[in-house]
């Protein structure tokens, strides 16, 4: 009940102080001030809800007359006294409000309640430096005594030092490949695509070269030692493949025992790198493919053999991570076995259809015309699997309209049946339509329409296969297996 009527009092207070206006006080106040003072201070003004018990105020009427008398009262006193008009501002410096400026929001605002949480004691930081000054405001001791406020200027390493020391002397090592010749250097580039262990690979030929390991590095494991030398910038060690070529110059004797200052070049597998294998490969006088045993012949191995053979040079290939056959794929001896014949048959394929061919390629056509005019036969090779190909058609046109004698060799008879497949039944019609084709070649590539036939029985048909050396008539080998039945 307390609390009842304590929030009505409050109420009715706050309604008192609302009904009366600034203006209606401020006059009753001025008009009451005087009977106010003669009476008792003690007199209380507000009942206990806030209702006004005290004296009888005037209305607002006679406020206002007695305003107006008084108003009009001190004109005519201004009108007598001709000094006191001197003194008054005149119209032109009188203050003039604007009426556009509402003087209600004005009063209103400097009324308005502003809550303790909203109250700005201080401008912020953008009121005092601007919009454009951005400021940050940190705790004390944010930073470690350690930490120095401006540090100095850190210089970043991009590459690393290895201090190797080699089974020989530098000295040795520099007459081996300072001579002016190819006699004791050599310079091979190794290429595979990416992740077939090119850069183990160099350093398995290095830890061979190196002095041997003190006690306290001869207990770490293989995989410990094997850094990869050749990456030799910090990027690369930390991603783990090779961006840039790195020449590594060893001291390696051949077959014979002949030491060569061998100059290995690692070069990046990645296709995106393949310009930089390029670039190493045409300052190389040959080059090691590196294959894994499990991927085999892979997008990046092609595109490098294909820059290989283009360049002419010679070609070598290793076979690495032989391991995966066994503890990934645990092949049994016969399935490994038959898994590397294929790899080493894929990059045999690969060389091959790589190689331009000499005067055989269309661009050399005229090479062949040229040869053509100094002989008095023609010996045709024809691909067993391939078939009768533009090339052999510009060839045979020529041949013929210098009226040369014809003869066909058809050769990679092996390919019939070691990549095909064939039986031997479809391995002979495959064998008939090849001679048959070059027969309707020659007939139409003639002006009268009349040129010898090319026919096995005839002796000019003959068959080979230059990868297994073996080749043939069909009077050669019916001589050959007659001698063999007696």
């Amino acid at each position: 009940r307390a609390f009842t009527e304590t929030v009505q009092l409050f109420l009715s207070f706050v309604f008192v102080r609302l009904s009366i206006t600034p203006t209606s006080y401020s006059h009753k106040r001025n008009n009451t001030q005087h009977s106010t003072m003669s009476e008792d201070p003690t007199q209380e003004l507000y009942d206990e809800f806030g209702n006004y018990i005290g004296p009888d105020l005037e209305s607002d009427t006679e406020s206002e007359s007695s305003a107006s008398a008084g108003t009009a009262s001190d004109e005519e006193s201004l009108a007598n006294d001709p000094m006191a008009m001197d003194t008054q501002p005149s119209e032109s410096n009188a203050l003039v409000i604007p009426s556009d400026i509402d003087t209600s929001q004005a009063i209103a605002t400097d009324n308005a309640i502003i809550l303790h949480e909203d109250k700005v004691h201080y401008p912020s930081a953008a009121q005092t430096y601007g919009p454009t000054v951005q400021t940050v405001v940190l705790d004390e001791d944010a930073m470690d005594l350690e930490t120095p406020i401006l540090e100095p200027t850190s210089v970043k390493s991009v590459s690393l030092e290895d201090d190797l020391t080699l089974r020989v002397s530098d000295t040795y090592l520099l007459n081996l490949i300072a001579n002016p010749t190819t006699e004791t250097r050599r310079c091979v580039s190794v290429v595979g695509a990416l992740g077939v262990g090119k850069s183990t690979l160099l350093d398995m030929i290095l830890e061979e070269q190196r002095i041997p390991p003190t006690a306290n590095t001869a207990a770490k494991s293989r995989v410990d030692r094997l850094r990869r030398y050749s990456d030799t910038l910090v990027m690369e060690q930390d991603r783990g493949l090779s961006i840039k070529p790195t020449p590594l110059t060893l001291p390696l004797p051949d077959s014979r025992g002949k030491t060569f200052g061998m100059t290995l070049i690692d070069c990046p597998g990645h296709v995106n790198f393949h310009d930089e294998s390029v670039c190493s490969l045409s300052l190389s006088d040959g080059v090691l493919i590196a294959v894994d045993a499990l991927e085999g012949i892979t997008m990046g191995t092609e595109m490098v053999v294909k820059a290989a053979v283009g360049m002419g040079l010679s070609l070598g290939m290793c076979i690495t991570k032989l391991d995966r056959l066994i503890l990934e794929l645990r092949l049994p001896p016969v399935d490994a076995y038959r898994k590397l014949v294929a790899i080493v048959d894929g990059m045999n394929v690969l060389i091959q259809t790589s190689s331009p061919g000499g005067p055989g390629h269309v661009n050399f056509h005229d090479e062949s015309v040229c040869s053509l005019s100094l002989s008095d036969g023609v010996l045709i090779a024809v691909d067993a699997l391939e078939g009768i190909t533009m090339g052999t058609e510009m060839v045979v046109k020529a041949a013929v309209g210098l009226g040369l004698s014809l003869g066909c060799v058809i050769t990679k008879l092996d390919r019939l049946i070691l990549e095909l497949r064939l039986p031997p039944v479809d391995a002979y019609r495959k064998l008939v339509a090849i001679v048959d084709g070059m027969n309707v070649l020659i007939q139409t590539s003639s002006p009268g329409g009349q040129y010898p036939v090319l026919c096995p029985t005839k002796g000019n048909v003959m068959f080979a296969s230059g990868l297994h050396g073996y080749s043939f008539t069909l009077a050669s080998f019916a001589q050959r297996y007659a001698d063999d039945e007696r």
